[in-house]
């Protein structure tokens, strides 16, 4: 993690919590990814292995379905035994099984001649975080593959009950949060909120429906396929409470809201953190977004009372506040038409502002997890500002 609000590089590790990943998210409950933020500060990516939550090793075989945060769909499958991983790109149609190197415990690098895979963080039984550094439709976008381990879902499992969702990518600011609702044919229903297009004085809501001409279940029965109006395919696969959907433009996490909007001590501890970041980004109104990504780890220490505190790979304090629930943000939530139309119990807000800066962080938990998503732009605004961003996961010491 950077040292000022510059550069924070996150590694991001999904995980799946209550028996889905989350966020090293089925993704395991958290979802994530909603999102807690992070503080960016300036350096660049730690090469740095990140620090893994102590949990049991496996040198059992795991399948995962997965979400690259820039639209590919792909399959896992990583073989501690053999010290293999093969992966499956159905969007890119490219598939693989690498040689696998543990560099710690359940931290694996990969050896891919093809400088495509990098490294992969895994929750056994539950989720799994790979990076990759040529993905997308040009195959040379980096990105974060967010993974639950493969389990049975059906339509019904996450119809009708509206979630908070987290929208990933990798242009465009790198997110959306928010409230959204799937119905029985798989038309979505969502309510967002921009950040970036509120500091650059662009339109900062989203309110629409995304229909959809089919859904149907994948033999295989560990995911959906929805289809629009345009034939453009989403793949939606977790759990009853926390899912992922892999959309052709990034990653949407849905997870289950809260019962109030007030924060919950259960949620207070420790977690380790992984993100994708990218820092010094500008044209952020089109996919031809510049920047510099990449990824980092780091720890956020939450107390029962809210205050958050947020530490890098290089252990330097990078961001501290109190959680505001997103219900009681007046700037995002309760004005009319141009605001969020659903208050989003369980997810949190932390501006951050200084002279030269603000930073908007947005965060939510699971049950042992916590997702995140961080917006730092410069002061005075103006579209033509430069600005850095990183979204991530936690899990729970």
């Amino acid at each position: 993690m950077p040292t000022d609000c510059s550069n924070l590089a996150y590694r991001v590790h999904f995980f799946l919590v209550e028996g889905k990943v989350v966020q090293n998210m089925k993704v395991a409950n958290i979802i994530t990814a909603g999102a807690i933020l992070m503080t960016m500060s300036g350096c660049a990516a730690s090469p740095n292995a990140p620090q893994m939550p102590v949990v049991q090793e496996t040198q059992q075989s795991q399948s995962y379905v997965a979400s690259a945060t820039v639209g590919d769909f792909l399959t896992f499958t990583l073989d501690p035994a053999n010290k293999t991983f093969t992966y499956n790109d159905l969007t890119n149609s490219e598939q693989a099984t690498l040689p696998l190197v543990e560099t710690s415990t359940n931290v694996y690098g990969i050896n891919d001649p093809s400088g495509n895979m990098v490294a992969a963080y895994q929750y056994p039984n539950y989720g799994l975080v790979v990076e990759a550094k040529k993905v997308g439709p040009d195959r040379d976008t980096v990105a974060l593959n967010l993974a639950l381990a493969k389990a049975p879902i059906s339509i019904a499992d996450v119809t009708s009950q509206p979630f908070n969702c987290l929208q990933l990518r990798t242009s465009q600011g790198g997110f959306e949060i928010g409230s959204a609702t799937i119905d029985g044919q798989g038309n979505i229903k969502s309510s967002t909120y921009w950040p970036l297009g509120a500091a650059s004085g662009d339109t900062s809501f989203h309110n629409g429906t995304f229909p959809a001409s089919s859904v149907e279940a994948d033999p295989s029965g560990n995911f959906l396929k929805i289809t629009d109006e345009d034939d453009n395919v989403s793949y939606l696969f977790g759990g009853t409470s926390e899912f992922v959907i892999d959309r052709p433009d990034g990653t949407m996490l849905g997870f289950a809201k809260a019962a109030t909007k007030d924060f919950d001590a259960v949620h207070a501890g420790t977690y380790q953190t992984n993100a994708y970041q990218k820092l010094g980004a500008a044209n952020g109104q089109s996919t031809a977004e510049t920047g510099v990504p990449g990824f980092d780890n780091g720890t956020v220490t939450v107390g029962t009372d809210g205050t958050v505190t947020f530490v890098n790979g290089q252990g330097q304090v990078v961001a501290q506040g109190t959680l505001v629930p997103v219900a009681d943000d007046t700037a995002i939530y309760g004005g009319g038409f141009l605001s969020l139309q659903d208050p989003c119990f369980g997810l949190f807000t932390l501006h951050l502002t200084t002279a030269a800066s603000q930073q908007d962080i947005f965060v939510s938990f699971g049950t042992q997890s916590i997702a995140f998503a961080s917006l730092t732009t410069t002061l005075p605004q103006d579209p033509s500002n430069t600005y850095n961003y990183f979204y991530g996961i936690g899990v729970k010491q």
